[in-house]
């Protein structure tokens, strides 16, 4: 993103073509935030690893998707050493 997409004049840093999740969002705690971000990031890392032929890459996709769920188990339900996967 530019920064002639942000509008500054109201200190809004939501893009001006947000898309609906920026209403939702706004006044979301970071938590929330965090895990729609995250989970996100899965999706497309799971979109990704469907169209990559090179094994190396797959294995790199998966270990960052399973980064991912770990963080997302702990944005959700906090930490405990027993929870991780």
């Amino acid at each position: 993103m530019s920064i002639s997409h942000v509008s500054i004049a109201n200190r809004d840093p939501a893009p001006k073509d947000a898309s609906s999740i920026y209403p939702e969002l706004v006044h979301a705690d970071e938590s929330e935030i965090l895990s729609w971000a995250v989970k996100t990031a899965i999706s497309d890392l799971g979109t990704g690893t469907g169209h990559t032929d090179n094994l190396a890459m797959r294995q790199d996709l998966h270990e960052r998707k399973r980064v991912l769920l770990m963080l997302l188990n702990r944005l959700m339900y906090g930490w405990t050493p027993t929870n991780d996967p």
